[in-house]
């Protein structure tokens, strides 16, 4: 078996045991171009019949990095070769950032209002994001640090 085949059967394990796509109507895929989310796209592209909905990929571009551009041909791209949807906005979030507000969390806000529109023009059900065990970490120290209790000192669920 290989490292792909391992990921990939430690990925359906996870989607089976917390029964993650039940009921699904479609998936909007959150595309960023990092490596977390291009073997979220791979997956289910690798995987089609394993998962009787559609799929769209929503990717944003922040306008904050100049990788960002050459990010976003990489996924639609790789989305046109398989005959995956993509649909993608630009932020401009240093010009439209409001005062008062990080640039993190306008652009979080704004990402996560961009796939929830997506999500309703699909009529889809479900939004995928990718995290890698890293950011579960990193997201478990912020909630300490910002004095979470034990019940809010968790790390992304599944």
């Amino acid at each position: 078996m290989t490292t792909m085949d391992k990921l990939y059967a430690t990925i359906i394990n996870t989607i089976n045991d917390n029964r993650m796509f039940y009921g699904c109507t479609g998936c909007v895929l959150a595309v960023s171009g990092g490596s977390d989310s291009m073997a979220m796209l791979d997956f289910f592209c690798s995987n089609r019949g394993l998962f009787p909905f559609g799929i769209v990929v929503a990717h944003v571009h922040h306008g904050l990095r100049s990788e960002s551009d050459e990010e976003q041909r990489m996924v639609e791209s790789y989305c046109a070769g398989r005959g995956v949807a993509v649909e993608s906005i630009r932020l401009g979030a240093k010009e439209h950032k409001p005062d008062g507000i990080s640039i993190e969390t306008y652009c979080r806000q704004k990402r996560y209002e961009f796939f929830e529109a997506v999500r309703i023009k699909y009529d889809y059900s479900h939004i995928a994001t990718a995290h890698n065990e890293d950011d579960s970490i990193e997201t478990l120290l912020m909630h300490i640090f910002r004095g979470s209790g034990s019940d809010g000192a968790k790390g992304i669920p599944a």
